[in-house]
């Protein structure tokens, strides 16, 4: 369920006392981790999404397998999203706060595509241009994606450097014309 408005103040609030405690790297760690659990656990998520059950049992299930798990800040947060009958928005707030996280840090994320393996050396170069177009850290996560013929697709957020072959016939098949 995508609300952005409100997953946004919750998350830009989260971030706030993470910065506030110099925590927010291990804060970040723990709402990914928290996600990984709900999508991984198609029991824990169906109880704690439904909306007939009560919130004080969901509270309850909540405290019981996160407690020694993740810090106080982390599971009074998701007790909260709890209280207010947000923790459908917990993946997006995760989203939203690891952009600030990053944005703190001078750092982006680039999903690389690529028609088959790349190797480590070829990344590296790739890496280093895109910190010096961008100015900021890059982190990168590969994809394999043989749809895509040949060359590289970078997506970081909402940005895209295609270098495709599939898109260069489609541009000279356009030009063609």
């Amino acid at each position: 369920m995508k609300n952005t408005v409100v997953s946004k103040r919750y998350a830009q609030a989260l971030f706030e006392i993470a910065k506030d405690n110099n925590s927010t790297e291990q804060i970040q760690s723990e709402l990914k981790d928290l996600v990984t659990v709900m999508k991984g656990n198609k029991e824990f998520s169906k109880l704690f999404f439904h909306p007939v059950i009560n919130k004080v049992d969901k509270k309850d299930m909540a405290d019981k397998i996160f407690r020694d798990k993740i810090s106080n800040t982390t599971l009074n947060f998701l007790l909260l999203l709890v209280d207010k009958k947000r923790e459908g928005l917990t993946e997006e707030i995760s989203e939203l706060f690891d952009k600030m996280v990053n944005n703190l840090h001078s750092k982006v994320v680039a999903k690389v595509y690529t028609a088959i393996e790349v190797q480590k050396a070829e990344l590296d170069v790739l890496k280093q241009r895109l910190e010096s177009y961008l100015s900021k850290n890059v982190e990168m996560e590969t994809y394999v994606d043989s749809s895509i013929l040949g060359g590289v697709l970078v997506k970081i957020g909402d940005r895209v450097i295609d270098g495709t072959i599939q898109t260069k016939f489609k541009n000279m098949s356009r030009v063609l014309r």
